[in-house]
């Protein structure tokens, strides 16, 4: 049998690494294909599971909670355009009539969340794993309080509010606060046209998630009392020091709608007050709207949510 020539066995050696070298090559490129999507998969996990809960909730009503959201045509969240307060155009806040069943018990819920804190800039930064692993549990974090941008933020929902106010109809029966630092800022600057003449009342069960990162830990109410001497930290706060706080427990989702069942069950029931500003936080905000029936909201620093909410009828 004829043996192939040398020049032509080097060839058909170079062919086979060629063939063998493009199939490693390809097999590589699949595996870091798949990696990616699996590393993408993994860091969407809780992105998809938390638009999942969004997703079941929205537009119920449970019966069981003391209280509902009622849809209002005047009024409609808008975390880019702050300065309407939620209100639509050409309406006025007179127009959110709350007395038009007098037989059910309604009040207006106007939840603001608070402005920019030294916390929020800091998560940005170095992302949500990082603060939540190392940088979120630094002692200068403690009890955040408002940035600049923050202050400055509060100082435009103060000009917003006190529009509405002179010239909207906007009436602001009562203040209750969330009592961690950046929330009671955010209420002493941008209700400065309410603040003096309307009870103030800090309230333990509107206060952000806590747990772990110490920017949700609160500090000693006497020591807030002494900033805030006009508000209230005799009602609702479970002791002087934040006993809540745990450095190795987050709080879950069911454990604030739990308290937010707990507020609305005193905001409604035990309190006279038509109309009510509750100042407090992104996740409380979000989860109280998921409870009382409404669409998924994210609000943004220093965004005023309204809301008409009416107490179950088994209430």
């Amino acid at each position: 049998m004829t043996q192939p020539a040398s020049g032509n066995v080097a060839a058909l050696q170079l062919m086979a690494v060629a063939v063998c070298a493009g199939a490693l090559l390809a097999r590589a490129r699949a595996r870091a294909l798949e990696t990616t999507a699996l590393n993408n998969v993994a860091s969407a996990y809780w992105t998809i599971v938390e638009r999942r809960e969004k997703e079941s909730k929205q537009d119920t009503k449970d019966e069981s909670f003391p209280a509902h959201i009622v849809p209002d045509p005047c009024l409609e969240p808008d975390n880019e355009n702050l300065a309407k307060l939620g209100l639509k155009p050409n309406h006025c806040w007179t127009d959110v009539d709350i007395k038009k069943h007098p037989e059910r018990k309604r009040k207006l819920v106007l939840l603001v969340r608070h402005a920019e804190a030294i916390h929020n800039v800091a998560e940005k930064a170095v992302g949500k794993k990082v603060w939540n692993e190392t940088e979120g549990l630094k002692e200068k974090y403690l009890d955040a309080p408002l940035n600049d941008t923050g202050r400055a933020q509060a100082a435009a929902l103060a000009e917003a509010v006190k529009d509405a106010i002179q010239n909207k109809g906007l009436h602001i029966d009562a203040i209750v606060l969330s009592p961690l630092a950046r929330a009671l800022e955010t209420a002493h600057i941008g209700l400065a046209s309410v603040w003096e003449n309307v009870p103030k009342v800090a309230v333990e069960h509107c206060r952000e998630r806590f747990g772990i990162c110490l920017s949700e830990k609160r500090r000693q109410a006497s020591v807030m009392a002494a900033d805030y001497p006009g508000v209230d930290f005799s009602r609702m706060l479970v002791s002087d020091h934040d006993s809540w706080h745990r450095d190795d427990y987050r709080e879950t989702p069911a454990d604030i709608e739990r308290r937010v069942h707990t507020f609305f069950d005193w905001l409604i029931n035990e309190t006279p007050w038509d109309h009510v500003a509750v100042v407090t936080h992104s996740d409380y905000i979000a989860h109280a709207l998921q409870a009382l029936g409404a669409p998924w909201h994210w609000p943004a620093n220093g965004e005023l949510v309204p809301v008409v909410v009416e107490a179950n009828i088994s209430n």
